[in-house]
């Protein structure tokens, strides 16, 4: 994409054609639903586009104010998880911006202890989550900075400003992000303060990057006063903050019992080298599964567990979970480097990363269905019978299919996430809100095949929107430990397979992804599509930065050519959701 000349600001080429792109303002977002608006010309010739270029603009003006209008008369107000994002960072700035100061010029030596005591108490509150006690604060301050924004309506001068804030759509996920994001930047607030006056370090992955200076130490590449494994592990949870029941958590905790096992809980981390963490990593190899759960080892060394597997001849980890494991470590390690704390980081050297062993990529190996058991999947009573108050056991599969989207990423999508760009409908696949990816690769738009909107995938789109949260797939929940929709609707999928004789141990759901790639081979797509369509990593090295990727229009072309020779899709019953 190639911006013109500074005199028509917005004025693109795409491709072969010319278009307008203008950026809608936050106020007005929540309206339109959108962070921008692309209007095509309809011409690659640069004279003709000039021509078109001031109606367009003026009618995207004329777009601004009724939508400014609309938001001006709105009885409720939202914002989006976009937005709350974007406020967060900017409400952190003005109301902390004199913390540094504030700690050092107002707290005396003798009042120390007790100004770290209150600041505890007020910690405790902020990190509890307990909405009768922290909502009201958090409300507070949220609707202040959200009227400052000029997130207003129509009012005479007599109106309390308390009644203002009441038209704000306090459950839109939104707003509730934007809450939660002030309770955080509360949190970290009150350990930056604690932290200046102990003289100590502290960092958040998320206000640290975004909205704070980088440590003096940080920026120079000198280290802080060192501390100890223990004392690192405490703050990265606590910036973490996952809590408790998290399932992420639980795995963290698992693969630093092993590092404090192996190396110590209180060695500094100045101390550390290269061999401390391959000491980790000669442990895990002899190691078998589940070592962490089984209650007659808990108080026993990874040392004997190890020895004691290896005299009985028991299986040891793969190769997939000692990797884990010492990917856990090193993301705290780089945690550590960016804080300050360490210089380097020993734990990410890929000498320090596990092989497969002989046999096992391919006997772990998933395999795609075969057209019999497409057919025996979409010829079961699920498609000829469909229950109306299940959607997803209906829809799941045949989206994956046609597009190679994961369990999870289609369980998560929302109405919001289904959109419209040049007359290309898609998928928004996203980590903004409760939603979360894979990796970074799975951030991508996804073309929707024609096969799903002629099977009446439009009519679970009006059902959805009726909906207080816009899911999609309102009949399955997210898991209670792990957080993720997919574990109960991967029990329910394994449960449809047994019952249709179609199970296997190498066919899951997953396997759908493996009949698109095959798909696109068998169909002669490119490979970049394939991958891009799919989530896929597309290169490695250099190369794989270079540009913006392929286009959604050509990516909706190659979409469009997936087929499976041989599947058998008449016998689904089409109804209205």
């Amino acid at each position: 994409m190639q911006t013109m000349a500074k005199h028509h600001p917005g004025l693109v080429r795409r491709g072969n054609m010319f278009h307008v792109r203008k950026r809608v303002p936050d106020a007005i977002r929540s309206i339109l639903g959108k962070n921008e608006i692309h209007v095509s010309l309809e011409t690659g010739d640069r004279s003709t586009a000039l021509g078109k270029y001031w109606p367009v603009c003026t009618e995207i003006a004329q777009t601004f104010d009724k939508a400014r209008q609309k938001l001006s008369s709105n009885q409720t107000i939202s914002i989006s998880v976009v937005q709350a994002k974007q406020f967060a960072k900017s409400w952190y700035e003005r109301t902390f911006a004199n913390l540094e100061d504030e700690a050092r010029e107002f707290v005396s030596d003798e009042d120390e202890q007790e100004y770290l005591m209150e600041l505890g108490e007020w910690y405790r509150i902020y990190r509890s989550r307990v909405d009768e006690v922290i909502q009201p604060f958090l409300q507070g301050d949220a609707d202040k900075f959200l009227m400052k924004q000029g997130f207003s309506i129509q009012h005479d001068n007599e109106t309390d400003q308390n009644e203002l804030a009441d038209h704000f759509d306090k459950s839109a996920a939104g707003y509730l992000k934007f809450l939660e994001l002030i309770r955080r930047g509360h949190l970290f607030a009150i350990e930056r303060q604690a932290a200046i006056i102990n003289e100590d370090n502290i960092a958040d992955p998320f206000f640290a990057t975004s909205v704070l200076q980088p440590s003096r130490a940080a920026s120079s590449g000198q280290m802080t006063d060192s501390i100890s494994i223990g004392q690192l592990i405490e703050k990265y949870l606590l910036a973490r903050d996952l809590g408790e029941d998290n399932r992420t958590h639980k795995d963290l905790l698992a693969a630093f019992r092993v590092l404090t096992d192996v190396v110590g809980n209180n060695v500094r981390l100045d101390a550390l080298t290269y061999d401390s963490f391959s000491g980790v990593f000669q442990i895990l190899k002899r190691l078998p599964p589940n070592f962490a759960k089984k209650k007659d080892w808990q108080d026993k060394s990874l040392k004997w567990i190890g020895e004691e597997t290896k005299r009985s001849g028991g299986k040891t980890l793969s190769t997939v979970s000692i990797n884990k494991y010492m990917s856990r470590i090193s993301a705290m390690m780089d945690w550590a480097v960016d804080t300050g704390h360490v210089n380097k980081n020993y734990a990410g050297s890929n000498s320090l990363r596990a092989k497969s062993k002989p046999g096992e990529s391919k006997k772990n190996a998933r395999h795609p269905f075969s057209i019999e058991a497409l057919n025996a999947i979409f010829q079961a009573d699920v498609y000829t019978n469909p229950d109306v108050e299940n959607p997803a056991n209906y829809w799941v599969p045949l989206i994956s299919l046609f597009s190679g989207m994961r369990m999870e990423e289609i369980l998560q999508l929302s109405t919001e996430d289904v959109l419209e760009e040049e007359g290309v409908r898609y998928f928004r696949i996203h980590d903004e809100g409760e939603n979360s990816t894979k990796n970074v690769n799975a951030i991508r738009n996804v073309p929707i095949h024609p096969m799903i909107w002629k099977l009446g995938f439009n009519s679970l789109i009006e059902v959805a929107k009726r909906q207080s949260n816009h899911r999609m797939f309102r009949d399955v929940e997210r898991g209670k430990s792990s957080k993720k929709y997919s574990s109960i609707f991967s029990k329910r999928f394994a449960g449809f397979l047994i019952k249709i004789g179609m199970n296997s141990t190498k066919t899951v759901f997953h396997s759908f992804r493996h009949n698109f790639r095959d798909a696109g081979r068998n169909c002669q797509i490119p490979d970049d599509r394939i991958l891009a369509i799919g989530g896929w990593a597309t290169g490695t090295g250099a190369q794989a930065n270079y540009g913006s990727g392929v286009n959604l229009a050509e990516l909706n072309k190659a979409i469009e050519q997936v087929n499976y020779e041989g599947l058998d899709l008449s016998s689904i019953k089409i109804i209205d959701w």
